[in-house]
């Protein structure tokens, strides 16, 4: 592959990151003369008063001294012993022998970019790959090989050109020289990280040093003092570092693009990209069918067909185009819902949008051939593996539940999915928003409004573009207002400073009150075609009465939700560590609340019906079972109980959800033409 050049703001950024290190090395050499320089005179003070004993205490403070200094020696090195610790109880491992076509095509990436084969490949359940290190340290000074991961969820969601892409954006940001600065800020800033984390060891010496006497626990509070000085200044040293390693990520980033283009086409990443929010979306609801909706009693034997089920679903309801059996996903349908403005462009963000991912590579413009086959066909075996996975994902806690079978789950997702959904002719309209009831209002006489006039995208986009205004007012009112801490924003394509934030609320505050007046007159229309299509129907009275208890169960859903909120917030103590009296305290808040809940949980079971699975209304009965429920006693939260009381707030309040969108759905079903 061509070395690809470097932007002007890669090496900037490369120029700061260095220097920044550079500072730090300086200043951290500095800190630990001026440091081993006190500790030299702590230790030496410590010999001479061992050496001409006076009495008992001055040998003990003189050992003390010996001691102390040495724990602060050992807090400037202590880095040195703290090993990079790898979670990878999630990775699977594979050998080259059971997954050949896998490793054939991976090998070729690597050639391609002109990077080392890997020294390991690992698969694991979700929607992810990576590239990574055995030895960050190590890899410095020595030619190190990188590991391969790489999700089953990914591999599930792409074709084999954008695994391609992938693969090559991850060998990326190990390639050529120009990357290597950014790899070697990366591990410099790692070891600065040791050199500030928490050492439980380290805390362990010294509890035990300042336990053995007096004398010592006097002493050892001054190489506390010391330590806690080192680490304050080395603390205000590893910002200035981290700072520049974030500006310099999103650097590498792109570069790393840049990498993937040229091996596989700006279009393979793009669509890759594009397409992976919304298949990590799908495994995420695929997830949450299993949890919301049989509790632990089902679980998938594979996982993978499912999730490839609800990512076409999830593209058919939204309208997004599916080709080889692959949702094609465009920049159009990202901003479907989201039409915020807004964009505050944090010195800490290590990964820049895919929305500026995208406009770099449609820049680059690289075309490659593209392979369109299913990414899955470089899995030898695929079905055992992804098996193999689904057992790993489910885990311990699934362990006695019962394998639901392709076919059923197809068919109850559906129901799954659409429980808050609307009628299609609303278009959406009405997914996050409830119809309006105008009482005692008359028909228009010179109404001449359709259907389509009221419900068509442009309307759907009025309402997503109100909720994301509000959404972007309420952020600059918090920005102006230093709630969130940021010297410029971007709005609208056009920088701000804070303190023009205050004029920009006010602009957009009168743009906000325009959108909902036009909002209002839509929704007087639509109640009034309404009224025109029931009168048309025969079913006017009987609308007219199921508007109005829509209005009822609204008030009453919205009632209980708040208490139910009320109630989570006043358990958010059990969090922190707080004296009996006012844990106590506490929880008399936490019962005064109980008690107004639980009359009307009482009633909604049997009267205002709930909407919920069987093993939901089971977890809710658990509670009524008995009257009071002990959080806490002789010293120690009952998390058994509380846990009882979280499930029932958890379903209640799904259920609640779910009966208000079922009377939400018929009322509109009613008013279909």
């Amino acid at each position: 592959m061509k070395s690809i050049p470097v932007s002007t703001g890669f090496k900037r950024r490369s120029a700061i990151a260095v220097l920044a290190i550079l500072f730090f090395i300086i200043a951290y050499f500095t800190v630990v003369a001026i440091a081993l320089l006190l500790v030299a005179a702590a230790i030496g003070a410590g010999i001479f008063l061992v050496l001409r004993p006076i009495n008992l205490i001055i040998v003990f403070f003189g050992i003390a001294l010996v001691g102390s200094g040495l724990l602060v020696f050992y807090f400037l090195i202590k880095f040195i012993f703290n090993r990079q610790k790898e979670d990878r109880s999630n990775l699977t491992e594979i050998e080259e022998s059971k997954f050949p076509k896998l490793f054939a095509f991976v090998r070729e990436v690597a050639e391609e970019v002109g990077v080392p084969f890997p020294k390991r490949i690992y698969l694991s359940p979700d929607v992810n790959a990576s590239a990574f290190y055995d030895s960050p340290i190590k890899s410095l000074f020595f030619p190190s090989k990188k590991n391969l991961h790489l999700g089953m969820g990914l591999i599930n969601s792409v074709t084999v050109s954008e695994l391609k892409a992938i693969i090559a954006h991850e060998f990326g940001h190990f390639s050529q020289r120009s990357m290597k600065v950014g790899v070697f800020v990366h591990q410099i800033n790692y070891i600065i990280h040791q050199t500030l984390a928490d050492d439980p060891k380290f805390d362990k010496v010294l509890i035990w040093w300042v336990q053995i006497n007096s004398v010592f626990s006097l002493v050892a509070n001054l190489a506390v003092g010391i330590n806690n000085g080192i680490r304050w200044v080395l603390a205000q040293l590893y910002k200035v570092v981290n700072l520049a390693h974030m500006g310099l990520s999103r650097e590498m980033e792109f570069h790393a693009d840049a990498v993937a283009a040229e091996v596989a086409g700006s279009r393979s990443l793009e669509d890759a990209l594009l397409r992976t929010d919304l298949a990590a979306y799908a495994f995420q609801r695929t997830l949450e069918y299993y949890g919301q909706n049989h509790g632990y009693n089902k679980k998938s034997e594979n996982i993978y067909p499912e999730m490839h089920f609800v990512m076409k679903t999830l593209a058919e309801k939204n309208e997004i185009p599916v080709k080889g059996n692959l949702p094609v996903v465009q920049m159009k349908h990202i901003g479907r819902y989201d039409k915020s403005k807004l964009r505050i462009n944090s010195q800490w963000e290590s990964h820049p949008s895919n929305k500026d991912r995208i406009s770099s590579l449609r820049k680059l413009a690289i075309e490659k051939p593209m392979d369109d086959r299913p990414a899955t066909i470089l899995i030898d075996a695929l079905a055992p593996m992804q098996k193999e996975l689904s057992v790993q994902l489910f885990g311990e806690v699934y362990q006695e539940a019962e394998d639901l079978i392709y076919n059923e789950f197809t068919q109850s997702y559906l129901s799954f999915e659409n429980q808050f959904a609307t009628p299609k002719p609303y278009l959406s309209y009405y997914d996050s928003r409830s119809p309006v009831f105008y009482e005692n209002e008359d028909f228009p006489e010179d109404f001449d409004f359709n259907w389509s006039a009221l419900f068509n995208p442009e309307k759907v986009d009025l309402v997503y573009s109100c909720y994301s205004l509000e959404n972007d007012l309420q952020v600059i009112r918090d920005i102006s207002l230093k709630i969130v801490r940021v010297s410029t924003f971007e709005y609208d394509g056009y920088m701000y400073k804070r303190k023009h934030a205050a004029t920009l609320a006010d602009r957009l505050k009168a743009e906000l009150d325009v959108l909902k007046e036009k909002l209002n007159v839509n929704d007087r229309n639509i109640f009034f075609l309404f009224m025109k299509i029931t009168r048309e129907k025969g079913i006017y009275d009987e609308w007219l009465s199921a508007f109005k208890a829509f209005n009822e169960v609204e008030k009453k859903v919205t009632e209980r939700i708040a208490l139910l909120q009320k109630l989570q917030d006043s358990l958010n103590f059990i969090y922190e560590t707080l004296p009996e009296h006012i844990i106590k305290l506490n929880l008399d808040v936490t019962r005064s609340i109980e008690e107004k809940i639980r009359p009307l949980l009482e009633d909604d079971i049997e009267g205002f019906r709930l909407e919920a699975q069987d093993v939901m209304m089971e977890e809710i009965r658990v509670y009524l079972k008995r009257k009071h429920w002990i959080y806490f006693s002789a010293g120690e939260y009952n998390m058994e109980n509380l846990n009882v009381v979280f499930s029932m707030i958890q379903q209640y309040h799904s259920g609640l959800q779910r009966y208000h969108a079922k009377v939400k759905y018929d009322l509109l079903e009613m008013s279909l033409i």
